[in-house]
């Protein structure tokens, strides 16, 4: 299977990849979103439970309603960057999803850059 590449998106590509209708998926856990917010338009669907632990079949159950073709654009976003590239690995290596991307530094660099957030 070919590997896909994972994007590592500025916040400005972010917004540009939302005006074109890609979904964003915040991977962040419910206590995350209400502490910093959540970026307009993000699909929120926790990932990792809050001791670190992977909740794959109940991710995947969510994520298959909003990204419904493996050759479907999707942008994932967490706290750091460190989950989503793990995310991102994951759906393209295991499950074969081709165009993967995630916000470089995740909510830090869009919150450095000032951009807004919905809580």
């Amino acid at each position: 299977m070919a590997m896909a590449e994972i994007g590592n998106l500025s916040p400005q590509q972010l917004i540009d990849a939302e005006a074109r209708g890609v979904k964003i998926i915040d991977i962040r856990t419910s206590p995350e979103w209400q502490q910093t917010g959540v970026i307009k338009g993000a699909n929120k669907i926790t990932f990792f439970n809050a001791s670190g632990t992977p909740m794959v079949d109940s991710f995947m159950s969510e994520f298959q309603k909003i990204v419904s073709d493996k050759n479907q654009e999707f942008i994932l976003v967490c706290r750091s960057g460190a989950r989503t590239a793990a995310v991102a690995n994951f759906l393209s290596e295991q499950l074969g999803y081709l165009n993967v991307s995630h916000l470089a530094h995740g909510m830090n660099s869009w919150l450095a850059s000032n951009l807004p957030v919905e809580y």
